[in-house]
């Protein structure tokens, strides 16, 4: 069963009297712009939108009749309710599957609870249903959620040789994978399957993510980031030896000793110890 976390200390109405109202038309939402929760929230991929049905979440757990079940995710029976009945309660029934991966988004925040006791769906043959965030195993209907599908969709298909073909095979088996990874795992294998390319090397996709190949999108970024930097100092320093350059070959390698050692003329050192260089090397050579 669903449920908020916290719902009484933190979002439970209450009137001026501190009397718990009968019916409340209202929730208490504190919002922190620049609070630690929501900026963590808001780096996870659609986090703007999981916010929105953070708010309709809350609505629907203040809505609850009898106070006792405020603050849980319920059905019109009073039975916790499965993922599709929440997005139906919230007017997103077409949406089950972004539904789905809010609440596991909210789940991971400690926003919400799931105490595994998620009641089952009632349209079994829609092809909008999406196996329950705590299963771990694949589901006789083999549905799959739609950010797993878009990565199947992006994942490039294995060269055979052979067979001189294409292949992409072990959909069951990478859904069962990809359901076994955290939330903030799933967005970056989303990104990093986009840098992979065809080849006859290429793991298939359900070893890919068992072996979570996609962490090395983040080395591959870094790796990026150093060279952006190193391209940069060097178009700086060229820039540099082209403005000052004649300026400090005039000098004398006394007068350039001295400049060595001034703090202001710390990004010229490089090119005082190269006009020094070369003075030295022909004063070396005159003699």
């Amino acid at each position: 069963m669903f449920s908020i976390v916290e719902y009484d200390e933190r979002y439970r109405p209450y009137d001026k009297a501190c009397r718990e109202l009968v019916s409340p038309n209202f929730v208490k939402l504190p919002i922190k712009p620049k609070g630690d929760g929501l900026q963590a929230l808001l780096r996870y991929k659609r986090g703007l939108e999981v916010f929105g049905v953070w708010g309709l979440l809350l609505e629907k757990a203040t809505a609850e009749k009898l106070p006792e079940n405020r603050g849980k995710l319920l059905n019109y029976k009073g039975e916790p309710a499965s993922i599709d009945e929440i997005a139906k309660s919230i007017s997103l029934d077409r949406k089950v599957p972004f539904v789905e991966y809010a609440l596991s988004v909210l789940v991971e925040m400690g926003w919400v609870k799931n105490d595994g006791e998620c009641g089952h769906n009632e349209d079994k043959t829609s092809s909008e249903r999406v196996p329950n965030i705590t299963k771990l195993k694949l589901t006789k209907d083999k549905q799959y959620s739609e950010q797993f599908l878009q990565f199947w969709h992006d994942y490039p298909a294995r060269w055979i040789k052979s067979s001189n073909r294409y292949v992409k095979i072990g959909k069951e088996v990478a859904w069962v994978a990809w359901q076994k990874l955290t939330v903030a795992e799933r967005d970056l294998a989303s990104q990093a399957v986009k840098c992979e390319k065809t080849s006859q090397f290429i793991p298939d996709p359900w070893r890919w993510l068992r072996d979570k190949k996609f962490r090395d999108f983040e080395a591959v970024d870094e790796k990026q980031e150093v060279l952006k930097e190193t391209e940069k100092r060097k178009r700086e320093r060229e820039k540099i030896r082209k403005e000052d350059g004649d300026y400090f070959r005039e000098k004398s390698i006394k007068n350039l000793e001295e400049c060595r050692k001034s703090p202001v003329l710390t990004n010229h050192w490089f090119l005082i110890d190269e006009v020094l260089a070369e003075k030295r090397k022909e004063e070396k050579g005159g003699k």
